[in-house]
């Protein structure tokens, strides 16, 4: 398994953090689903393309 990198932008961090300190899982399961599995789905796509 390869280690995959996603950016956060400011506003995902800020908002990463406050579910963290509020310690709320439902919040943290949606921010995981909106924001970091799209990205995860675009690099692993990404790299299994067929050439051309």
């Amino acid at each position: 398994m390869t280690a995959t990198i996603i950016t956060l932008s400011e506003e995902d961090l800020i908002r990463l953090q406050e579910i963290l300190m509020d310690q709320d899982e439902k919040a943290a399961l949606a921010f995981l689903r909106q924001v970091v599995e799209p990205e995860a789905e675009k690099r692993r796509k990404g790299k299994c393309k067929p050439p051309v």
